[in-house]
C-alpha cells in the first residue's frame, strides 16, 4: 500500500509534527540507539523552529501595522481615531546556536530507527514517521498527467506518473492531416519521440495524448492534448 510521507509541507504542521518527535524521542533513545548529542539538536532545533516562526509572524503583523500607519500619513484617520505606535517586534530565540537543516538531520534519525531490528509501527505511529496510507486510485478515473517539454537535440521529451499503473499507451497527432497515430506503448515515466524534426529553419506543433495499460488493455481516460511546438 502506498503512504503519504510522513513529514508534511506546511510550516506549522511541521512544526506540530517536529514538536512531537522532540517530545517523543527521550523516550526511545535506549531502544533505537539514538545519543544525547543528537537528542539535543533536535530538542534545540525544535526550540528554534517554533521561535523563527513566531517571530516571522510578529514581523508579518508588523508589516501590516506599517502599511496601516503609511496609509493614514497619507490619507488622514477618521475622526477620534489616533495613530498606532511603531514598535519594532523583539524576538525571544534560543540563547545557542542551531545547526543548520533540522528536517534532514530528523529524516535520517527515522530512517535510523525504521531500519533498526527493534522497530515496530506503534513506535512510529508515536513518533509520527508512520506514512498516512493513500486511498488506493480508482481505475476507470485515472487521467495521465502527461507533460511536455524540448529535449536532447530538440526532440519532445514526454514525462509523467505511473500512479502503480503499469504501461502507457502514447498517440501523437503531428498536424500533417495523418490524425492520431500510435506513438508507443511504455513502462518508464518518461518517453523521447526520436521521430524526425521538420526542415531547417521551420516548425510545425506536435499533439501527444495518453492512456494508461494494464494487463493488455486501456484503463481510465485519455488525458487532454498536450502541445508542444517542434522546431527545425
Amino acid at each position: 500500500m502506498q503512504t503519504q510521507f510522513y513529514l508534511p509541507n506546511g510550516d506549522e504542521e511541521r512544526k506540530t509534527w517536529l514538536d512531537n518527535f522532540a517530545a517523543k524521542l527521550p523516550l526511545y533513545s535506549s531502544k533505537y540507539g539514538i545519543t544525547p548529542e543528537t537528542m539535543k539538536d533536535v530538542q534545540l532545533g525544535q526550540l528554534w523552529w517554533a521561535a523563527i516562526l513566531d517571530y516571522q509572524s510578529q514581523f508579518t503583523h508588523f508589516g501590516n501595522t506599517i502599511t496601516a500607519f503609511k496609509t493614514a500619513l497619507r490619507n488622514g484617520l477618521d475622526a477620534g481615531a489616533t495613530l498606532s505606535a511603531l514598535t519594532v517586534p523583539t524576538p525571544t530565540l534560543p540563547a545557542e546556536q542551531p545547526q543548520p537543516g533540522i528536517f534532514a538531520l530528523v529524516s535520517n534519525i527515522a530512517t535510523t530507527i525504521k531500519n533498526n531490528p527493534k522497530y515496530s509501527v506503534a513506535d512510529g505511529n508515536d513518533l509520527g514517521i508512520e506514512g498516512t496510507p493513500l486511498p488506493k486510485p480508482n481505475p476507470s478515473s485515472l487521467v495521465p498527467d502527461l507533460s511536455v517539454v524540448r529535449g536532447s537535440g530538440g526532440h519532445p521529451e514526454l514525462k509523467w506518473h505511473k500512479y502503480n499503473m503499469p504501461l502507457l499507451d502514447i498517440c501523437v497527432d503531428r498536424t500533417d492531416g495523418q490524425g492520431w497515430q500510435k506513438l508507443d506503448t511504455s513502462d518508464q515515466t518518461r518517453y523521447t519521440d526520436t521521430h524526425a524534426l521538420p526542415a531547417a529553419g521551420t516548425a510545425v506543433v506536435w499533439r501527444y495524448k495518453a492512456i494508461y495499460k494494464q494487463k493488455g488493455a486501456q484503463v481510465g481516460q485519455w488525458c487532454e492534448p498536450v502541445l508542444v511546438a517542434v522546431m527545425g
